[in-house]
């Protein structure tokens, strides 16, 4: 067989190979310098923010596997294999980068007493998430990896993360703060934006494959949405607005599949 390179999960595959980076390579120097400057809020606030965002990776490196079994034992879709060997390997890279950040910038922190895991987090990441991705183990039917993807790559991914990271890396690339921090914001938001695009891919072509299955991800997403939503309770409008904006922007692009094609452009 030939691989087709036009399909958007190779696509974005030999875009991830180009746009290669290590998290070793970037100087944390700065940020080791600044954040004994930083007053107690601004850390607190921010090892909040982080240990969302390194609990977050850690769960979806670990969970993520059981998608890539169900989609080999379906057969006929290596290229989506492909790339999803290469998000496995892009997540464990994102848990590396924040590990290294709070280990030379903060080391010895505890996260659990600075920012304990609330009841919409523990849902969504440590409930919700492994069950989707754990039945597949013993369920590969399109039903089921729909709603992983639904989950994983149009909830998680494509509204809690773009939400949070967006938000993150603005907030303090205005200030000029902590520029080792907001580079790998900038880094794994770039990432994220393929693994995003390819969700809405697999979702697509599982709904025109199986048209009665849209109101499985419909539904899957408006599960989520109030938990994800409650992850920024007590964040800034803009923010909770942001969130919103993408939770609309996914729904109506998961509306769509039955009507457009999915192309690198139309799915990010």
């Amino acid at each position: 067989m030939s691989l087709r390179y036009d399909l958007l999960p190779m696509v974005d595959y030999v875009k991830a190979k180009r746009l290669f980076w290590d998290p070793e390579s970037i100087d944390l120097s700065e940020d080791v310098r600044q954040w004994p400057e930083l007053s107690e809020e601004l850390q607190l606030g921010t090892l909040r923010l982080i240990a969302g965002f390194y609990r977050g990776e850690i769960a979806v490196t670990e969970d993520l596997s059981p998608l890539l079994f169900a989609i080999r034992k379906e057969g006929g879709h290596l290229e989506e294999e492909i790339f999803l060997c290469t998000q496995l390997f892009e997540e464990a890279k994102h848990t590396e980068f924040f590990d290294r950040w709070l280990n030379t910038v903060v080391p010895g922190v505890n996260l659990n007493e600075t920012a304990p895991v609330g009841p919409h987090y523990q849902f969504v990441f440590y409930e919700e998430l492994p069950r989707v991705l754990h039945q597949l183990h013993t369920d590969q039917s399109r039903r089921a990896q729909l709603e992983a993807v639904a989950t994983y790559h149009l909830m998680v991914e494509g509204v809690a993360a773009e939400a949070g990271y967006a938000t993150a890396y603005l907030s303090l690339k205005e200030r000029g703060l902590l520029p080792g921090l907001v580079k790998g914001f900038e880094l794994i938001q770039r990432d994220e934006a393929r693994h995003i695009a390819f969700g809405h891919y697999l979702a697509a072509r599982i709904i025109r494959d199986d048209p009665d299955l849209l109101p499985v991800a419909k539904a899957q997403m408006r599960k989520l949405f109030p938990h994800i939503l409650g992850l920024f309770l007590f964040s800034q409008l803009d923010v909770i607005k942001h969130c919103i904006n993408m939770y609309e922007t996914r729904l109506r692009k998961v509306e769509e599949s039955l009507t457009g094609a999915v192309t690198p452009e139309a799915a990010g």
